[in-house]
């Protein structure tokens, strides 16, 4: 095993964590909507927050890197961004990926109201205290070759006066092997950057770390761009045996 995505739950388990370590898993997606027990009581029907702690403290404990997952209902947790924010920055020594997600209309959300990217963008960017604009302008010249469900920012912080703080920052976007040879281009100028900030922080001989920020609005029948779902990291076993792009597979859930 090398990583899986989870709810937690069962992590909290010392000895069934240790086993998972044991058997070489290194990574993994943790769900955590937000720090309040009546947030998680609406979203999972269940009052998991002490839990959900003993798990991430138990990762800690064993050096297994966490990507946190926090999946957002408009009126319900919204809030609950910043403090999940906060916890990144105070855990960077295994946590190194936050994924803000938006609910999607299917299951127990059947009813509700998505949160457009643009919208998480806005709630990232009070957040992270970057303006709104600026990072739309940095994102803009890229949107025609990276997937429009998926938006990324890069932090580059370092600490001072005992707190981290944002050195510098980059929109991202995944490498992918059908990009034409322009756009690999661009990500090369991209890496560079990485390396050059990285550098900066070596000279300066302080404390310094990175934090990948994923948003992610899942597509409908109503917004899906077929040529696009080809092209999904994430895959969906069916019932028989079908492989299809995750993003191709929730659609066709809802039918």
């Amino acid at each position: 095993i090398s990583s899986i995505a989870t709810n937690g739950v069962r992590l909290s388990d010392w000895r069934y964590a240790q086993k998972l370590k044991e058997a070489g898993l290194k990574t993994i997606v943790f769900s955590l909507n937000g720090f309040d027990d009546e947030v998680f009581n609406k979203i999972e029907k269940d009052r998991l927050l002490a839990t959900k702690l003993k798990a991430l403290e138990n990762l800690k404990k064993l050096g297994i890197k966490v990507h946190i997952s926090i999946i957002l209902l408009k009126g319900v947790n919204e809030k609950e961004l910043y403090k999940v924010y906060q916890y990144c920055l105070d855990n960077l020594d295994f946590i190194n990926n936050l994924r803000i997600r938006s609910a999607v209309a299917v299951g127990n959300f059947i009813k509700i109201d998505s949160l457009y990217v643009s919208e998480i963008i806005t709630l990232v960017s009070e957040i992270i205290g970057i303006d709104r604009k600026k990072i739309i302008d940095d994102f803009e010249r890229r949107i025609n070759y990276s997937p429009s469900f998926l938006f990324s920012i890069m932090l580059y912080l370092i600490e001072k006066n005992k707190k981290m703080q944002i050195m510098d920052w980059d929109t991202n976007v995944r490498r992918d092997v059908h990009l034409s040879w322009i756009k690999k281009t661009i990500f090369s100028q991209k890496y560079y950057k990485d390396k050059m900030v990285k550098k900066q922080l070596k000279k300066n001989g302080e404390k310094n770390s990175k934090l990948w920020i994923d948003i992610i609005s899942w597509p409908t029948k109503y917004n899906l761009d077929i040529e696009e779902a080809k092209y999904s990291i994430l895959h969906h076993l069916t019932e028989y045996n079908r492989i299809l792009p995750f993003n191709y597979a929730l659609v066709e859930n809802e039918k």
